[in-house]
């Protein structure tokens, strides 16, 4: 079986804010004070968070009658009945075969994608184009080191050229406001700030140039190529994975990057068109948006 290790710590113990012990006892006092008052027994107890591991898990078992693990690190043990990793890697059956028990329920896979169900409604008015007419700007909620003002520097000498550019900032991200007046200085960027039209406008356009993580299965749930940089470490092993397979152009982190480079790759994407169709094609055979309805079915059953 798992056992857990000597200082209960993880990679991520920092962002837990405590230790495991003291957040695994406040948390079994919040489950207590529920059963008491509801009188019921709690069904599930689903766990999001690269600072918990099996130390954690074990303490709140007996407070609950099941435990969904959701992870996509695969760098610590868990003690769960299920495990949910929606991301696609080499080998992705057997990444926490070592990490969980063998009764264990493993939910791999982007078929297990947790996706707002407009993102799968909107794959059917999606753009077919064989040129690159609009395209769409994301890099994160946050966007702490601000990709996107680098990436409109990239793409200013295409918008005289008739390109038009969906710039989505998040409500977290620092820079907003210096994006806004970046985007205010051409007529072919539009601003989109906290947008709950996220599929909408996405499914509007040829191209996005964006970050990874977990927009990359709400873009390929539409199929709209991506041309991918990685704003976090975790996001690095899935932009090269899904790149190899032909999905996107994996860029490398922001750190990497630069305009020229950015240009780079959209000048090839001009000069060969017929690369988005494949990048389309590759982008909905891995998810199809229905993997909300899956992970609940299971859940439920």
């Amino acid at each position: 079986g798992c056992q857990a290790g000597v200082l209960n710590e993880t990679n991520h113990s920092a962002w837990l804010g405590t230790s495991q012990l003291h957040d695994a006892q406040e948390t079994s006092r919040i489950l207590e004070f529920i059963s008491l008052t509801t009188g019921k027994d709690i069904d599930w107890l689903i766990v999001d968070h690269y600072g918990i591991d099996i130390y954690w898990e074990r303490r709140l078992r007996k407070f609950v009658n099941k435990i969904l693990v959701i992870d996509d690190l695969a760098n610590r043990e868990h003690e769960c009945n299920a495990l949910l990793d929606q991301n696609y890697y080499k080998n992705f059956e057997n990444r926490y075969k070592k990490l969980v028990q063998p009764s264990c329920t493993q939910l791999l896979g982007p078929n297990y994608a947790i996706l707002r169900d407009e993102f799968s409604y909107y794959r059917m008015f999606r753009n077919n184009n064989v040129a690159i007419n609009r395209v769409f700007v994301f890099y994160g909620g946050v966007d702490r080191d601000n990709e996107t003002s680098k990436v409109i520097s990239a793409l200013w000498p295409y918008l005289s050229a008739g390109i038009q550019a969906d710039v989505i900032v998040g409500q977290g991200n620092p820079h907003a406001l210096t994006v806004k007046l970046l985007c205010e200085k051409h007529d072919s960027l539009n601003f989109h700030f906290n947008t709950k039209e996220m599929a909408k406008i996405l499914s509007g356009t040829d191209l996005a140039l964006c970050a990874g993580g977990s927009f990359t299965w709400e873009r390929c749930a539409i199929g709209i190529p991506g041309i991918v940089t990685s704003v976090a470490e975790n996001q690095v092993l899935l932009g090269e994975t899904l790149s190899e397979c032909g999905a996107q152009i994996y860029v490398g982190t922001n750190k990497e990057t630069t305009v020229s480079g950015y240009r780079e790759v959209i000048d090839a994407l001009l000069k060969k068109p017929h690369k988005l169709d494949g990048m389309r094609m590759k982008s909905c055979e891995f998810v199809d948006g229905m993997g909300c309805s899956r992970v609940c079915t299971y859940i439920i059953e």
